[in-house]
């Protein structure tokens, strides 16, 4: 059976009892993992995301994306990550820019795939 290990930041300084492994069956079973689940209990909560071997939770409608957890086997059943979305400016106008149109970021300058260099309001 695929497994998930709960995620943290390595600058995060936790109990080793939470940082717990489980397995599961599918994409359903995943999510209702009681510390998976809790994410979707978030008021920004938009939806779950795969990015390679990582579950995602994005909030703010893609505004930002936060690991769970690390999977040995990603399930069938949930969206890949996209990249996200950015708030950017464009020709002095506000634009919103999808992270796979970046190829960069840099504190709040980004380089487009095209080569320009814009301003980024909100990652």
């Amino acid at each position: 059976m695929p497994k998930i290990t709960r995620y943290f930041p390595g600058f995060v300084d936790v109990d080793d009892s939470d940082r717990v492994t489980v397995e599961f069956s599918g994409a359903d079973d995943l999510l209702a993992v009681p510390w998976v689940k809790r994410w979707a209990s978030d008021r920004d909560f938009s939806y779950y995301a795969i990015s390679g071997k990582h579950l995602m939770a994005v909030l703010k409608d893609g505004f930002e994306s936060w690991v769970v957890g690390i999977m040995d086997s990603p399930p069938i059943g949930i969206r890949e990550h996209d990249g996200g979305k950015y708030l950017i400016v464009m020709d002095g106008k506000p634009y919103v820019a999808r992270g796979r149109d970046i190829s960069s970021i840099s504190g709040n300058v980004a380089i487009l795939r095209s080569g320009e260099r814009v301003e980024v309001i909100r990652p």
